[in-house]
């Protein structure tokens, strides 16, 4: 069974989120952007293959969500940390989600003690 996750880029939501129009950004061309990962033959049940994969969808995102500006740097984060995360929700595999969740949960420091995914 082929199957494969669709990693779409919408770098002109985040521009336009951060209140910077696609006209302003002018660069380059700010439309949606889609490419396919395949992840045909992985097993995972299998923590090395589940983090192969992990990588490359984060590299996917990170390469479709670039704008190649310094200026756009936290709107080019936002965009890959968006798609990775749709990614990961599109494959629906509780391995690959919990890598998910470990790498992103946010930290909070408490008095010298890490207390990881804690909300306030």
């Amino acid at each position: 069974m082929l199957r494969s996750v669709y990693m779409v880029a919408l770098a002109s939501v985040a521009l336009l989120s951060a209140g910077v129009s696609v006209a302003q950004a002018g660069e380059k061309d700010r439309t949606a952007t889609k490419t396919v990962v395949s992840v045909e033959g992985v097993n995972f049940n299998n923590t090395a293959e589940v983090a192969k994969v992990y990588r490359q969808l984060k590299n996917t995102a990170n390469t479709l969500c670039d704008s190649e500006y310094q200026r756009y740097a936290a709107q080019d984060r936002q965009c890959a940390q968006a798609a990775l995360s749709n990614a990961v929700r599109q494959l629906n595999q509780p391995t690959l989600t919990a890598l998910h969740d470990s790498k992103t949960a946010p930290v909070y420091a408490d008095k010298g003690r890490v207390l990881a995914g804690l909300s306030q």
